[in-house]
């Protein structure tokens, strides 16, 4: 892939951009570059708006740096703010050049790793060739690391499509599904953490939005509905309309860990399965505890009033106000019994 790149100086470094765009001359001759725009800051009526030009659609961005950058007021402005928040994101890749010796740590540049070598300014070198090949250098490295992250972005992307499709077709995947998975991200080259989030994102977009949409609304009640509607699919009992011990334990981790995590994180730490289980081990929880440990636990969470549990959803508090834990609930009444077999054999899963 060629890379769009976009110098920014001050005017009175016009000869030492120059000698820059010298030494980088090799590689718009290798097809490295696919477009070369400068742009001047500071000066000019409608700079700024020239520089919005420059920076649309560049991948890699110069920011030659000497005492006029430094006084200008694009070096403290929201724009450069945007700029480090799109490199810190990878959106773009940002580079400041350090022409000459100024106090650049202790300005927002101080944030990025600059060139030359070490950070020492161009005219400090006693010989700057040394200097703009230090630079050239990590250009090049910059350049192929923007390149080797667009071809991993391409990879994801068909193994997304992949994926996407196996999820639409039946899910929990299948074990043949799951190995003709596996055989795509070989022959991809993929693995590891950029795949399981690749997929994570995809579940969230697509079976899980529903639930991620009504957490947004704080619409309480039907996402917990949305919840017992998720866990029974992903333990194939739907018809059952309740789960069991064994049932729970073949629930996928990464599908609880989804829903999990669409609670705590809507709910500002307050609802979740994580935080259920956490009051859950705290009164000394297990999975075959006595009846006191039970209405410990009902108490804790607003499931147990006046000695007495709760018995129909009509009983459960779907408001923020509810105490800590108390959400998601509805998958617990299935039956009073059943309850009570539920959140145990969940708690007691390590693997979440």
């Amino acid at each position: 892939m060629s890379i769009a790149i976009c110098i920014v100086y001050s005017r009175q470094d016009e000869k030492l951009r120059e000698q820059l765009e010298t030494y980088l001359a090799p590689f718009k001759q290798l097809d490295l570059f696919s477009s070369w725009q400068d742009c001047t800051i500071g000066e000019d009526q409608g700079w700024q708006h020239e520089l919005e030009d420059c920076l649309s659609g560049a991948q890699m961005v110069l920011l030659l740096v000497s005492e006029s950058f430094i006084a200008s007021d694009y070096c403290y402005s929201v724009e450069l703010e945007q700029l480090a928040a799109q490199h810190q994101s990878g959106a773009r890749c940002v580079i400041p050049i350090i022409l000459q010796p100024v106090a650049w740590q202790k300005t927002p540049l101080g944030q990025f790793r600059v060139l030359p070598r070490d950070g020492q300014a161009v005219t400090d070198w006693a010989d700057q060739d040394q200097a703009f090949f230090s630079i050239t250098r990590g250009v090049k490295a910059a350049v192929r690391r923007l390149n080797l992250e667009y071809e991993n972005r391409l990879r994801l992307q068909l193994y997304g499509q992949d994926f996407y499709t196996a999820i639409q077709r039946k899910y929990p995947l299948s074990p043949s599904a799951l190995n003709k998975l596996k055989q795509a991200q070989e022959a991809l080259k993929l693995g590891g953490e950029s795949v399981a989030l690749a997929e994570q994102r995809i579940l969230l977009q697509t079976l899980y939005s529903q639930l991620r949409d009504l957490l947004t609304c704080a619409q309480w009640q039907a996402a917990d509905q949305e919840t017992v509607t998720l866990l029974l699919r992903l333990a194939r009992r739907t018809s059952e309309g309740y789960l069991t011990p064994d049932s729970i334990r073949q629930l996928p981790c990464r599908d609880l860990q989804l829903i999990d995590q669409l609670w705590v994180e809507h709910s500002h730490g307050r609802f979740g399965f994580r935080v259920q289980k956490r009051i859950w081990q705290s009164l000394g929880g297990q999975l075959n505890s006595e009846y006191l440990t039970y209405s410990q636990f009902g108490e804790r969470v607003g499931w147990r009033n006046r000695e007495q549990w709760l018995r129909t959803e009509d009983e459960i508090s779907f408001s923020l106000d509810a105490p800590i834990g108390h959400l998601p609930a509805k998958i617990y009444f299935s039956g009073f019994w059943i309850g009570f077999v539920i959140w145990p054999s969940l708690f007691a899963r390590r693997d979440w």
